[in-house]
């Protein structure tokens, strides 16, 4: 058997990608983990350009790395669930703004650095991921690759929104673009809240229309489910 080299890019609280490092490196496979939230505090990286473009270097250093030296590349990389750079709490303000715009683009350089090998396997590519994360997109490919889907729309026109709960019995589903959740007070002690989709009415929304308009979202008729099924497709 061929041996890979294999990098895994995700967060330390995501038990899959540990899953699935553990059992490649029983194969026999070289597969290093990227937990991407260490860096900058516990993780470092040093990306070299030879003047002659012919000796790149990617260096690394922290936790749970098998090797400091990565400038061979990888045959597969795994884009599991990079998240963003994670900061001391005690940074001043304008030095926090700064050095977060600083990380995220050094990571982001990090993958766009490692594509310059065609051989490389991506799931996915910096380029495709980024598209493929819209919902916009997801349903236009679905419904070009012959899967039925519901009639959607996406918008924050108070008036296209009401027209489309009159169209569907005054109810459907609502989501958000993009999941999301927040920290709050609630009898003097912080919780964690989320936004999950959710039965909306005509009556659910707010009458001033300029506090509909500062928020788009997914508005789809209420289909009620017997089962649900995700399947995940990896190559051809």
């Amino acid at each position: 058997m061929e041996r890979k080299r294999i990098l895994i890019a995700s967060d330390a609280t995501d038990p899959h990608s540990a899953a699935v490092a553990y059992a490649l490196r029983k194969k026999g496979h070289d597969c290093e983990v990227l937990y991407t939230p260490d860096f900058p505090t516990l993780l470092s990286l040093s990306l070299g350009v030879d003047p002659e473009d012919r000796a790149n270097q990617i260096l690394t250093r922290g936790p749970d790395l098998l090797r400091a030296d990565q400038s061979g590349g990888f045959d597969t990389v795994w884009r599991r669930r990079p998240a963003g750079v994670v900061l001391p709490d005690d940074m001043h303000p304008g030095d926090r703004e700064v050095a977060e715009r600083q990380g995220e683009a050094m990571l982001t350089g990090l993958f766009a650095f490692l594509q310059r090998d065609p051989r490389t396997f991506w799931v996915n590519s910096l380029a495709s991921d980024g598209t493929a994360l819209h919902k916009p997109f997801q349903l236009r490919a679905a419904a070009a690759s012959g899967l039925l889907i519901p009639e959607t729309l996406f918008s924050n026109d108070p008036e296209q929104i009401r027209a489309f709960l009159r169209k569907h019995s005054g109810t459907v589903a609502y989501k958000l673009m993009r999941p999301a959740s927040w920290m709050a007070d609630e009898g003097g002690k912080p919780r964690v809240f989320g936004a999950y989709t959710t039965a909306l009415s005509e009556a659910d929304l707010p009458d001033d229309d300029e506090m509909i308009q500062l928020c788009p979202g997914i508005f789809q008729p209420l289909l009620r489910k017997s089962f649900e099924i995700r399947v995940c497709c990896l190559g051809d």
